[in-house]
């Protein structure tokens, strides 16, 4: 593995747009946090991953009504993301090689770029925190696709709980963007 590009952000700060965008003009494998997650979830234990199935089986006014703040979905994706940290650790540990690896996703913390950076001293690590503090930009994003699922599958009250948390999570992660000393691309 000779470059690997990690793309980090809260939902529709447009990471999967960038990761495209890279793919298409650097070349490469492109690789989601989320696809990682889905695999995970049919390989591990739930007990010895809970917070990878932290949502799971919840429609989603359960889960607002069980995480009732912003800070409560915050951290629980934390935590998810921390669990799939471990995945994306395994898949970068075995003997697979690519040229360049685009990973993209909101497990993609800063603290996780950090490490893969230690980890990887031999290859080219190129981080990207991607962050969008324009709330109408936000709302309007979410308005439109929806967050928990498409919009047509879930009541629209929902929307404005998404907005909330995805703006304390933009703020999460500039906090963590500083803390680690990684550049912010503000979208």
């Amino acid at each position: 593995m000779q470059k690997i590009t990690l793309i980090g952000g809260a939902p529709v700060s447009g990471k999967t747009t960038m990761s495209r965008n890279i793919a298409k003009t650097e070349g490469g494998v492109e690789l989601s946090s989320d696809s990682i997650r889905s695999w995970m979830k049919q390989l591990v234990n739930p007990d010895n991953y809970p917070g990878l199935f932290y949502s799971d089986g919840m429609t989603a006014e359960e889960f607002y009504q069980r995480y009732n703040t912003p800070q409560a979905v915050v951290d629980g994706e934390i935590a998810e993301g921390i669990q799939v940290e471990k995945g994306i650790l395994s898949l970068l540990q075995t003997s697979i090689t690519w040229e360049h690896l685009i990973l993209e996703g909101i497990a993609i913390t800063p603290e996780f770029m950090s490490k893969v950076i230690t980890l990887y001293p031999d290859s080219k690590v190129e981080t990207i925190v991607l962050v969008d503090m324009n709330i109408q930009s936000i709302s309007d994003r979410i308005s439109s696709r929806g967050l928990w699922g498409p919009l047509d599958t879930y009541p629209s009250n929902i929307i404005p709980k998404e907005v909330e948390w995805v703006i304390l999570y933009n703020q999460w992660f500039t906090e963590q963007a500083k803390k680690f000393d990684l550049k912010i691309k503000y979208s």
